[in-house]
């Protein structure tokens, strides 16, 4: 998936229980969630994919909960239960909610969907900037994951951010 643009959508980009994918060179912007990787508890799970140099901001529209999803806003770059899953070289400006999904890059477990931890996810070399709660999010499941070089201001827990 390259070089799109999406605006004004409730997911700007969704994958959804599949391995393989680059996503790159894409711009999202005021969408309730900008990028989703995720694992929904469907066999093989969601992962193995590239999330590439995208321009990820002020994707602040609020979703309310539906019969598929919990209630959606602020969210950049969110892997949810994603594994072996690569977040390199992103622009991430400005997204900002109160949902589990807000943030800049956001990575937690998929559990609550029955999909599986994040294990394994790199994110390396990112920008993120004025995202709220945090810029880079990660709430400590799976093994394996890792936060390296990326330029920000603030992450949970703290010490992410170079």
């Amino acid at each position: 998936m390259r070089d799109n643009k999406a605006y004004g959508n409730a997911l700007g980009i969704f994958i959804r229980h599949a391995r393989h994918i680059l996503v790159k060179d894409n711009r999202v912007s005021g969408n309730c969630q900008g990028i989703l990787v995720l694992d929904d508890g469907q066999p093989g799970g969601a992962g193995n994919t590239g999330v590439v140099r995208n321009s990820v901001f002020k994707n602040n529209k609020f979703c309310p909960k539906s019969e598929d999803a919990p209630p959606l806003q602020g969210g950049g770059i969110l892997l949810l239960g994603a594994t072996h899953t690569l977040v390199a070289h992103n622009g991430v400006f400005g997204n900002s909610g109160k949902q589990f999904n807000s943030g800049g890059i956001v990575v937690v477990s998929a559990q609550m969907f029955k999909g599986s931890n994040p294990d394994f996810d790199t994110v390396v070399g990112n920008a993120a900037f004025r995202n709220h709660p945090a810029d880079l999010i990660w709430d400590g499941t799976g093994i394996g994951v890792r936060f390296k070089a990326n330029h920000c201001g603030t992450s949970i827990p703290p010490g992410f951010c170079h």
